[in-house]
C-alpha cells in the first residue's frame, strides 16, 4: 500500500513499482529455473528466462499464446534482450545495490572452466606469486568478481547506450 498526496507523486510511484516488479519477476523466474535445471551458463539462463516469459505471457515483445521455439527472429531477439537487460543489471551494472539477485543470496556466479584451467596451467604463476594453486584460484575468482561488478563483461548489450543511433532496436526497447 502506497499513499500519495499528488498525481505527480503517484505517477512516479507507479513507474517505480512497474520497474521493481520487472526485476522481482526476473529473480523469481531465475530461481525457479536454477532450481529445476541446476547451474546454467549466462546464455542458457537468458534463454530460459525468455521461455518462461513466453509461457507466462508476460514478455511484452511476444503477444498472445506462442511457443518460444517458433518465434520469428526479430521478436525472439527483442524478447531475449528484454529478459537479458535486468539480469545483466543485477549481475554487473548495479551489482553494489543491496537487492540484486546476488546480494539477496538467491544465486551465485561460477566461472566456466576456471578451476581446471588454474589446476592445469596456473602452477608457474602461483609459484611466481609465492602462493598455492588453491590460493591462485581464489585470487582469480576475486579478480573476475571485481571485473563483473565493474561491468567489464563481454556482452553485446553492454556495448551500446540505448540513445546511441547505432544501438540495435531490440536493445533500445529492453
Amino acid at each position: 500500500l502506497i499513499f500519495s498526496d499528488s498525481r505527480q507523486d503517484a505517477a512516479h510511484q507507479a513507474r517505480f513499482i512497474t520497474y521493481a516488479g520487472r526485476y522481482d519477476r526476473m529473480r523469481r523466474n531465475l530461481c525457479r529455473l536454477l532450481k529445476a535445471r541446476g547451474p546454467l551458463t549466462l546464455k542458457d539462463a537468458i534463454q530460459g528466462l525468455m521461455v518462461a516469459g513466453v509461457e507466462a505471457q508476460d514478455n511484452p515483445h511476444v503477444q498472445g499464446k506462442r511457443k518460444a521455439d517458433y518465434l520469428p527472429g526479430g521478436i525472439r531477439a527483442a524478447a531475449l534482450a528484454w529478459e537479458e537487460a535486468p539480469l545483466l543489471d543485477d549481475l554487473a551494472i548495479s551489482a553494489g545495490y543491496r537487492a540484486t539477485v546476488l546480494n539477496l543470496g538467491l544465486v551465485g556466479v561460477r566461472y566456466d572452466r576456471l578451476e581446471p584451467y588454474v589446476r592445469d596451467c596456473g602452477q608457474p604463476l602461483a609459484a611466481r606469486l609465492g602462493i598455492r594453486p588453491g590460493q591462485l584460484l581464489h585470487l582469480a575468482r576475486c579478480v573476475l568478481d571485481e571485473m563483473r561488478v565493474r561491468a567489464a563483461l563481454s556482452r553485446p548489450m553492454l556495448c551500446y547506450h540505448p540513445s546511441h543511433p547505432g544501438c540495435p532496436e531490440e536493445f533500445q526497447k529492453a
